[in-house]
């Protein structure tokens, strides 16, 4: 199966789907061996911080949300609903 999706860096609208408890797919590049690979996982919001493990990242509560994202590529999947 070969699906297309449309991937967003609306970060705020991001940070609000976080804070309401919402689970999202993420994307962000990372470079292997001078190769850039895209990893990918499901972020979401716990009592820490912002939960990007998948993605190789925490960030905490009390950090600058949109300015990480930015800094490290992040895209993500927008919902549907």
């Amino acid at each position: 199966m070969n699906l297309n999706y449309k991937t967003s860096k609306d970060y705020a609208l991001l940070k609000k789907l976080l804070d309401e408890g919402k689970h999202v797919i993420c994307i962000r590049p990372q470079i292997i061996d001078d190769e850039e690979y895209f990893i990918s996982g499901i972020v979401y919001k716990d009592y820490e911080g912002y939960n990007l493990y998948d993605l190789d990242l925490f960030v905490p509560i009390s950090s600058r949300f949109i300015f990480m994202m930015e800094h490290y590529k992040v895209e993500f999947i927008e919902p549907t609903l």
